[in-house]
């Protein structure tokens, strides 16, 4: 219970924020009357590991690592949009995929702007995600590409990348080996690494320059142009 509620809490704070919401009152996870349970099983996993892709470097140059290091590996991500699937096309390399939907209502009442918009966790969603996947295709690591910086509040002590954070990544971890089964690690690579140090082990390699993307406007579930770069967001001039 306390876990989910740090998911929800920090993971919409800066939706809240945005919105001008308080989170009080609004969140409450009760236990169902369940005895506590019995400490996960060890499952009998294959050495394998999951290279979560989002079509942009940090995932490309974790890809890159683990093929170097001689890892066996498989992509995996989740509604495969062209920059993902063109960079899993030019790595090569295996990509298993997961299709998510949305409730078609909930764009009815975006229409109507009768909802609220802001950011979700959506790596702390994904990641479930995969856990769940990693039964399926035979996977002992679930390896993310977030960095130090992902630490870093975007203001009144409020995290945009809280699922992307390394408290975050220690609290899924925990709760997976705790609760799912200690078979299964989950991981950042590039956690120690700085944004320049990335951009520096990306720059190794021209494989994937006409196919990757950092640009915020290429994910957009509705609206979307198409073009890998808006050159405009903040994603783009930072990149």
């Amino acid at each position: 219970i306390a876990f989910f509620a740090e998911v929800y809490r920090e993971g919409l704070g800066e939706f809240a924020m945005r919105n001008g919401l308080s989170l009080e009152g609004r969140l409450r996870f009760v236990n169902a009357g369940a005895p506590d349970p019995e400490p996960a099983a060890a499952v009998d996993m294959p050495e394998r590991s999951a290279v979560l892709i989002g079509g942009g470097k940090d995932s490309l140059v974790s890809l890159e690592v683990l093929r170097s290091s001689g890892a066996d590996i498989e992509l995996f991500c989740v509604n495969p949009r062209e920059p993902m699937m063109d960079s899993a096309g030019a790595s090569g390399v295996p990509m298993a995929t997961v299709k998510r939907s949305l409730d078609p209502h909930l764009f009815e009442l975006n229409a109507s702007g009768q909802v609220y918009n802001g950011h979700v966790p959506i790596t702390a969603i994904v990641s479930l995600i995969a856990v769940a996947a990693a039964f399926v295709h035979g996977w002992s690591n679930i390896v993310l590409s977030n960095e130090r910086s992902a630490d870093e509040p975007t203001g009144d002590d409020v995290n945009h990348q809280y699922s992307k954070s390394s408290s975050f990544e220690a609290r899924f971890a925990e709760h997976v080996a705790m609760h799912i089964s200690p078979s299964l690690n989950y991981f950042s690579l590039l956690r120690p690494l700085s944004e320049l140090h990335i951009a520096q082990l990306f720059a190794k390699t021209d494989r994937y320059d006409r196919v990757f993307t950092s640009c915020n406007k290429a994910f957009r579930i509705l609206e979307r142009s198409g073009e890998r770069w808006c050159l405009d967001c903040a994603k783009c001039r930072f990149t």
